[in-house]
């Protein structure tokens, strides 16, 4: 009986699937993001190219080049950043089309998956309105078309999350060894991208402890945590034969955590205590690698270090540098520049969403596994530094609920016009 549930679950899905990409509410939606987003590429970017300081800040392409050359993987000893967007930005290079234009292609494409997954979810979750609102919200959010022309690792990481939730809901609703399988390997291609997301996985632990019942449960969470703790772990393992250290993931979250956590500076790279933040970094660095002699991966072990010392001498004023930094994580760019207009624009996003959720509720699985997720990110960044980089990731999902808000103001408004 257990495995005609499991077959009509997953035929179920396959239906509703199929009813969403032939829906021509769908497609429209899609279309309209498409064309929105070719004509700020191909339009607004041939007449403002100066419209970024920077198209590759973290040296992607380079990376790529690395890669191809079979470098990256092969002669790097520490990884400052995981090999999977390198890889990608590799391949993509293959093409003999300008290396920027085909990112921006590809980060279309992906952003497009993003869409389709918080559309998909709020339907299933909601309803098709709630889809609707989603979708165009997240369609016309001039942060995320901004992003699109940039190599970064943002876009994919919102994508990949968005599959993420969906896969969770759909596990929770009819749970199965397979949907477990399915769901962790997602969820480790996201932590190979993200890895503050890395106690994201006990937290999808925690919702299958409490939605799941039945006597397959802790088989259906064996079959999701095993593969990505397996693969994650593996990859510290080669981590230790190409360097003699074990370590996870990469080297490099160190210095974010010391510096969003250092209260001389307010947890800021920008800013007026800019300079001083330079010169005590610098001194930092010439001491520890030059005077200690420190390894990458001791030298981000001792930043970590430096963080929590900071937090120690100073708990109070922690405590409100955190409070600061889960504001930043909405609404200031490390550039600290266009608050007129990010604090107003996050800011509708935001109030919405909490409306949204305030309108749903947590308890259901359909909002809890969003909301928490979305408090999961912002809490983490804020225990680290924050940015509103950082909210990328998490505003398909922010989508949703002000979807849902939308969906019922809008459907108030229908109401009171009636009666009128």
């Amino acid at each position: 009986m257990t495995c005609c549930a499991s077959l009509y679950a997953d035929s179920a899905f396959t239906l509703f699937a199929i009813d969403i990409m032939t829906s021509k509410r769908f497609f429209y939606l899609l279309a309209f993001a498409l064309f929105l987003r070719l004509v700020f590429i191909f339009g607004v970017l041939n007449f403002h190219p100066s419209l970024y300081a920077f198209v590759d800040g973290d040296g992607y392409m380079e990376m790529g080049e690395q890669f191809h050359r079979g470098e990256y993987l092969f002669e790097n000893k520490y990884f400052q950043r995981l090999p999977f967007y390198p890889a990608i930005v590799s391949f993509i290079s293959l093409l003999p089309v300008d290396r920027i234009l085909l990112v921006r292609f590809w980060n279309i494409l992906v952003d497009a998956v993003a869409l389709a997954m918080i559309y998909i979810y709020a339907k299933s979750a909601f309803n098709e309105r709630c889809a609707l609102f989603a979708g165009f919200l997240y369609a016309l959010h001039p942060l995320v078309v901004y992003r699109l022309g940039m190599v970064n690792t943002e876009i994919l990481q919102a994508a990949l999350l968005a599959i993420c939730v969906l896969g969770a809901l759909f596990l929770l609703r009819a749970a199965s060894p397979r949907k477990a399988l399915l769901l962790s390997m997602a969820m480790t291609l996201f932590l190979f991208v993200n890895t503050a997301g890395r106690l994201l996985p006990v937290l999808y632990a925690a919702f299958m402890m409490i939605y799941v019942r039945g006597k397959k449960t802790l088989l259906v969470i064996a079959c999701y945590l095993t593969p990505a703790i397996s693969f994650i772990l593996a990859w510290g393992v080669y981590n230790y034969v190409v360097s003699g250290e074990y370590f996870l993931f990469d080297t490099r979250g160190g210095k974010e955590f010391w510096v969003g956590n250092c209260q001389a500076i307010d947890g800021r790279e920008e800013g007026p205590q800019r300079e001083f933040f330079l010169q005590q970094l610098q001194r930092k660095l010439d001491r520890y690698i030059y005077e200690f002699k420190l390894t990458p991966k001791g030298l981000n072990d001792r930043l970590f270090q430096d963080g929590m010392d900071e937090i120690r001498a100073n708990p109070r004023g922690a405590l409100l540098l955190f409070a600061k930094k889960v504001i930043r994580f909405w609404f200031v760019p490390a550039s600290e520049t266009m608050l007129w207009f990010t604090i107003p624009l996050q800011g509708f996003y935001l109030l919405t969403a909490l409306y949204g959720a305030y309108l749903l509720g947590i308890r259901s699985p359909e909002s809890a596994i969003p909301f928490f997720t979305i408090a999961y990110f912002n809490a983490i960044y804020a225990v680290s530094y924050a940015c509103i980089r950082y909210s990328h990731a998490v505003m398909p999902l922010v989508c949703i609920f002000s979807g849902a808000a939308l969906s019922f103001l809008y459907e108030r408004w229908k109401l009171s016009k009636a009666r009128a």
